[in-house]
């Protein structure tokens, strides 16, 4: 059977059962246990439960009305309630030992990533209490991971009634012989599977899982690229003064986080870290910095000093309303962070720099000046000061630039070069794709619409913009020379990448004589972090971010 669509129930699958906290409230307070779990009853509104379930009531309207069942029933069954008994207190209790399940998440995300429809489909209540909006968090949460979200008190109808399963297959156009569903009750189960859906009674999540992966033939790890529906995300733009304009995306709500993109690439290459930072309750914003994607791409090389794309990100600050912010950005986007850090101190919160370092200034000798003398690895920069020839090269063939460009450091993403390829031999090759294959395949960490985003990017501004970066070096070296007694005070975040042979890990290693307040992580990839390690990636940015935040921005229970 070819399955196109798999439906979650909510609690007792995505999140831990509420059952959980009302066994505790029992306990403590002296309860038999389930001695009132015949009052609910999801489908019958004879009961408050069931007229909560489907939109009859609202959560304090059932609280309201089942204090009073429970009250009738413990009379007919001569049984002493507790003085201080509550059904809010009993729901409160079951509510705060209720935590989503991680390992459910990577399995929607995976199932997503194959193609599948996925489908929360959850019996629950309209919440107009005063959790209301932390269920509102917790919703927008879901709704950002599943295809689709059906809630019985939206829709007037409850499990294991046959219409709301048929309710669920009309919405998603799958038949449903077509459809697995996991539930934790038994009766849910069998309601869909009268109408021939493949049912899995969950006990444990970790079993549910692996039956799901036999009945699919797939297989659920947490080494799978996080998903991301860019369509999600909101898009502006910002023109100053001069006439650039800026463009940029951003997601999510709470305190901003900022990210600064490198060469060659543009706002889509932070896209996993935009979901992942907007889950956790942060305003992820990312944007083309000056010379990539939607933004304005200048033709005059004095036009991409740092000093000015310093100030088009705080001119988008400014824009929307941002006093201070965190920064993050990698490649060319990290020494952006770092600099706005050193020369705006009050204008950013924490700073962060992926495989980037800081680099103090050396006042004695320009950075031009320094890498003729010894280029090693940036022999390219070299290579990069004459207009026109980089430019020439990088466009003769867009895609097969980025197919040579883009590739991981595991074995087999490597490719059979012609000659010895790296960034320190560049002119003496004749070229930067010297030496590479005419039609190298993709690499193992882009897929095929990811490649395209960047190849239509590039077609469309040509590579000059960012290449103009690069020629700015002694301007660039004169404004940092103004700071260069500066240390960066802020909380920083400093993550190394440990084969990346142009932003190596040692160049670091100085760090904190100048950042002080540093934290340190390495990952195991080469240069491009976010598409060789994604998940890795955003843990660390999450932790980071959680720290630097006091914890008062992740919401991670009901």
């Amino acid at each position: 059977m070819s399955y196109k669509a798999v439906v979650f129930d909510m609690g007792g699958v995505v999140i831990s059962p509420l059952s959980f906290g009302f066994r505790k409230y029992e306990w403590e307070n002296g309860i038999s246990w389930g001695v009132f779990s015949g009052l609910f009853k999801e489908d019958n509104s004879n009961f408050a439960f069931g007229r909560a379930m489907k939109g009859e009531i609202t959560l304090s309207q059932f609280y309201q009305e089942c204090d009073d069942e429970c009250q009738r029933y413990a009379q007919q069954q001569n049984l002493k309630l507790p003085k201080n008994f509550s059904i809010r207190n009993m729901f409160t209790s079951g509510f705060s030992n209720s935590t989503i399940m991680q390992n459910v998440l990577t399995a929607i995300t995976c199932l997503r990533n194959n193609g599948y429809k996925v489908a929360l489909l959850t019996n629950n209540w309209t919440d107009d209490t005063e959790r209301r909006l932390y269920i509102a968090v917790t919703m927008l949460k879901f709704r950002r991971r599943f295809d689709y979200i059906f809630e019985s008190s939206k829709i007037g109808l409850a499990k294991p009634d046959a219409e709301i399963y048929q309710h669920v297959l009309k919405e998603m156009n799958v038949r449903a012989c077509e459809t697995v569903f996991l539930d934790d009750s038994f009766k849910n189960c069998s309601g869909a599977e009268k109408l021939g859906i493949k049912s899995i009674l969950v006990k444990n999540t970790f079993q549910a899982l692996n039956d799901l992966s036999k009945i699919l033939n797939i297989e659920f790890n947490d080494d799978v690229v996080p998903y991301c529906d860019i369509k999600g995300f909101a898009h502006g733009y910002v023109v100053n003064k001069e006439g650039v304009k800026i463009h940029f995306v951003e997601h999510g709500q709470g305190p901003p986080v900022i990210f600064c993109h490198g060469w060659p690439e543009c706002w889509y290459s932070w896209r996993h870290q935009i979901s992942h930072v907007a889950e956790l309750g942060y305003r992820a914003i990312a944007l083309d910095q000056r010379g990539f994607g939607e933004s304005s791409c200048p033709h005059n090389v004095n036009e991409y000093t740092t000093e000015k794309i310093v100030s088009d990100l705080l001119f988008l600050m400014d824009t929307l309303g941002l006093s201070s912010a965190t920064l993050i950005g990698h490649d060319w986007g990290g020494m952006i962070v770092w600099a706005c850090a050193q020369h705006y101190p009050e204008r950013v919160r924490a700073v962060a720099g992926v495989n980037t370092p800081f680099v103090p200034t050396d006042t004695k000798m320009g950075t031009l000046a320094r890498i003729t003398r010894r280029p090693g690895a940036y022999d390219y920069q070299l290579y990069f000061q004459k207009e026109g020839v980089a430019e020439a090269e990088l466009e003769r063939n867009i895609k097969r630039t980025f197919l040579c460009l883009f590739r991981g450091v595991s074995n087999k993403d490597k490719l059979k070069l012609s000659a010895k390829v790296d960034t320190s031999n560049v002119r003496e090759r004749g070229g930067f794709l010297v030496g590479f294959p005419d039609n190298p395949p993709r690499s193992v960490c882009l897929s095929e619409e990811e490649l395209q985003y960047y190849v239509e990017q590039f077609t469309r501004t040509g590579f000059r913009g960012g290449l103009n970066w690069y020629r700015n070096l002694d301007n660039n070296w004169r404004w940092n020379c103004r700071v260069a007694n500066r240390k960066i005070l802020q909380p920083s975040l400093m993550i190394t990448a440990k084969y990346d042979k142009v932003l190596s890990p040692e160049l670091s290693l100085r760090m904190n004589d100048w950042v002080p307040n540093l934290t340190r992580k390495e990952l195991d990839c080469g240069h491009w972090t976010q598409l060789e390690r994604p998940n890795e990636l955003n843990h660390i940015l999450g932790d980071w971010l959680e720290m630097v935040h006091h914890q008062s921005t992740r919401i991670s229970k009901l």
